[in-house]
């Protein structure tokens, strides 16, 4: 165990490397997934019926597929589609983030419907136009409703963030498998891993849930 405690200890630089990796490539990942995803859940619930049923499609096609096989692709395909090399990250965050867009694109179409259709049509009969009524009576109330969903979606992006060490990104879990390789002392160094994801990721959850419970306390959503 000591052996294992120095080995920490002599490659912190080299797994800190990784855990700023795995941050950069989680927030990444998730501010672009939930951008997209705002974007396409509106349009879901307000754009023509054929823009609707397209990413109705794109949404169907990513539940369908297994995050791993994308970012598969996306490192080792979609190179050869292009004609250009992509690094280990930048295919990372790319695929993470069609994947993770699919989930909170549902995510925000069910908060925008989950608001009574009432509403929306009483902006519209005081002069507002669609989208006024839209962004000032629909999405504040649609936002309160989703932060639970978003937070535990970004608890998860950042737990994923792991599965890019299947393509040789540098983040947290591979930087401890290389040093664990190289000490013959995985127990100490995955166990290190263990809880820095759990430092990481736990807070997200608790400090979404906190922000829900006082917004719908006071009546907001």
């Amino acid at each position: 165990m000591t052996g294992g405690l120095e080995s920490i200890v002599a490659h912190w630089r080299f797994l800190a490397g990784g855990l700023l990796v795995t941050i950069e490539i989680s927030l990444s990942s998730f501010a672009i997934s939930l951008f997209a995803g705002v974007l396409l859940g509106i349009a879901r619930v307000t754009a023509p019926r054929g823009a609707r049923q397209v990413i109705g499609i794109y949404v169907d096609v990513m539940r369908a597929l297994p995050l791993l096989v994308v970012l598969l692709y996306a490192y080792f395909a979609v190179p050869i589609l292009i004609h250009h090399e992509i690094g280990s990250i930048a295919a990372a965050i790319g695929g993470l983030s069609i994947w993770w867009a699919a989930v909170v694109t549902e995510a925000v179409r069910a908060g925008v419907e989950s608001v009574r259709p009432e509403q929306r049509l009483a902006g519209l009969a005081l002069g507002m136009s669609p989208w006024q009524a839209m962004r000032r009576i629909v999405l504040p109330q649609a936002v309160v409703r989703m932060i639970p969903v978003l937070a535990s979606t970004f608890v998860v992006v950042i737990l994923s963030s792991a599965l890019a060490s299947a393509i040789a990104a540098p983040e947290l879990l591979r930087q401890s498998q290389i040093v664990s390789t190289e000490t013959y002392q995985p127990f100490p160094l995955l166990t290190l891993t263990l809880v820095v994801y759990l430092a990481v990721a736990y807070p997200v959850g608790w400090l979404g849930s906190y922000i829900y419970s006082r917004l719908k306390n006071r009546g907001v959503g």
